[in-house]
């Protein structure tokens, strides 16, 4: 599926993530280009929520918001995601899953 960005040309790979056969984790990439990286082996579970995903890590929370949110769950599920962004200059297919937020959350700010 083609994935228009504003130039008006295509790009057939998804706007905000990534399919991965065999990832070591998934990088989190905001619209500043703050990135951080989180390997499977520190997740510790996942919730789905219709416009919100949270993935609690042993370090901390990591929300992903957005639309049509449920193939990037079922690929943290698989661990296929290798990597989700915040893109602001690819706009998604109308089917494909729209992240328009990422927040990451602190293990200490949480126990706080």
């Amino acid at each position: 599926m083609a994935i228009k960005t504003k130039d008006g040309t295509f790009n057939s790979r998804p706007a905000n993530y990534e399919r991965d056969t065999h990832p070591a984790g998934i990088n989190f990439e905001l619209k500043d280009g703050t990135a951080l990286f989180a390997p499977y082996s520190f997740l510790s579970h996942a919730l789905y929520h219709s416009d919100e995903i949270i993935i609690y890590y042993i370090f901390g929370v990591v929300r992903v918001r957005g639309e049509r949110l449920r193939p990037v769950f079922t690929m943290i599920r698989s661990q296929e995601l290798g990597s989700i962004n915040c893109a602001v200059d690819k706009i998604a297919e109308s089917e494909e899953p729209l992240i328009r937020d990422i927040l990451f959350e602190d293990a200490e700010t949480l126990m706080s």
